[in-house]
Order: C-alpha cells, then sequence, then structure tokens
C-alpha cells in the first residue's frame, strides 16, 4: 500500500468499492432505493364538504406519515373508508412537529374528508414510502361512551413500545391489564409539551398486554391517539 492511499485508508475508513451507498442529504432516512419515495401533499376545501384522495399507496409498500398540519379542525384522514385520524385533532402539536411515524399499510388509498362546508380548511401531509410490514403502528380514536373500555392489545410474542399516548381531558384514565398508569390523565394529558405528548417516550407495553381507558364521567367518550412500534424479537 503506498503512502498516500495508507493516509487515505486512516482518515477516510476502508475503501467501500462501488457498491457503497451515499448518504441522503438533510439527515433523511434511507428508505428506498432506485425511486424518490418521498411525497407531499396541500390543499384545502373552499367553502365546501366531501371527500379527496390525497395518495394511492401501492401494493407491498406502506406510508409513513411524518407530518399533518391542518388549520380548520374539521378534518378527518382516512385509508379507504376507514378513519385513521379523527376530529377534533389532539394530536395536532404532534403532528405538526415533523418527528411522527404513522404507518398506513398499502394497496390502499389515503383520503381526507371534511363534513363541514364554512369557510377554508387548508391542510398538508408529508412521508415517505418504505417496505411494508413494518414495525411502526398508530390508534386515533373515541371511546363509545362512558366505562371501562380496552383501546389496544399488543400482540404476543413482541413487546410494545409507546413513543406518543394522548388523551383530550384529565377524566381520560390509562390503565395497563388493569393496573393505573395515569393520574388525571398525568402525564398523557400535554401534547407538545410533555414527552409523551412529544413523540420521545418510551413506555413499554409488554406483549399481549391491553391498555383500557375508563372516563371520570359516566357517558362521556374519551378521544385517544397512541403512536409507537414493536420491539423486533
Amino acid at each position: 500500500m503506498n503512502c498516500l492511499l495508507f493516509a487515505m485508508t486512516l482518515f477516510f475508513g476502508p475503501w467501500q468499492g462501488s457498491n457503497a451507498q451515499a448518504k441522503p442529504a438533510m439527515g433523511l432516512p434511507e428508505v428506498s432505493l432506485g425511486a424518490n419515495p418521498y411525497r407531499s401533499i396541500v390543499g384545502a376545501f373552499e367553502s365546501e364538504a366531501g371527500t379527496k384522495d390525497l395518495l394511492v399507496i401501492p401494493a407491498g409498500q406502506d406510508f409513513i406519515i411524518t407530518a399533518y398540519v391542518e388549520q380548520g379542525g374539521d378534518l378527518e384522514v382516512l385509508r379507504d373508508s376507514v378513519v385513521i385520524l379523527q376530529k377534533p385533532p389532539i394530536y395536532r402539536t404532534y403532528l405538526e412537529d415533523g418527528g411522527a411515524r404513522l404507518r398506513v399499510e398499502g394497496g390502499a388509498t389515503l383520503r381526507i374528508r371534511r363534513t363541514g362546508s364554512w369557510g377554508n380548511s387548508p391542510y398538508y401531509i408529508q412521508g415517505f414510502l418504505v417496505q411494508a410490514g413494518g414495525p411502526d403502528r398508530f390508534f386515533s380514536g373515541r371511546t363509545p361512551g362512558g366505562g371501562t373500555h380496552t383501546v389496544w392489545t399488543a400482540e404476543a410474542g413482541r413487546d410494545f413500545i409507546a413513543r406518543t399516548m394522548i388523551v383530550s381531558t384529565s377524566w381520560c384514565e390509562f390503565a395497563l391489564d388493569g393496573t393505573p398508569i395515569s393520574f388525571s390523565s398525568f402525564p398523557f394529558d400535554r401534547p407538545g409539551v410533555s414527552v409523551m405528548g412529544m413523540g420521545r417516550g418510551t413506555f413499554v407495553i409488554p406483549a399481549g398486554s391491553s391498555l383500557t381507558l375508563t372516563h371520570g364521567m359516566a357517558g362521556e367518550p374519551c378521544e385517544y391517539f397512541i403512536e409507537g412500534a414493536y420491539i423486533q424479537p
């Protein structure tokens, strides 16, 4: 090895050959080869109600939503005909940050729906396409009313790490396998402020365990948002 090559090896590390992959700019994740996987969609409902198609997600791929920004507070996001992000948007502050990883399964159309018709409701969604079957999961919903309701059960055989857990009011209490894990909804009642409301949590839901929500006032529902990933066995 000549002196120049030896010096370059010390500085840059061993030469990787022509198969070495270039790193993407701006710290973006390496998610695809051969085609640009990133998508961004911006639009508005102009004094109208209805449903608009945003993106056809190919079979064999999933779409990871990294940000969702909306202004009217009256929009729902759907996978085909199933609502995956409800209104009112208790997740608004978290999804505006750009650090989300909301996995939407492919072989379907991502849509947005508005039921009102007064004023304008603009929206913006960004994300990227990945190979289907990743570990990320999210759930946005509303309990049917008073009492205790199971909102999430981890798969058997692998633990789930919740990065974000948000509820709509201090009356809504989480329990894990029947054991209370919140106190007047703390620490899950501060979206955009606390660790569990900013997507930085590492709350462990053991394999096969269930999360329940109980509203402290009879007959009242709880809005909730949960996002995280399975630990691969």
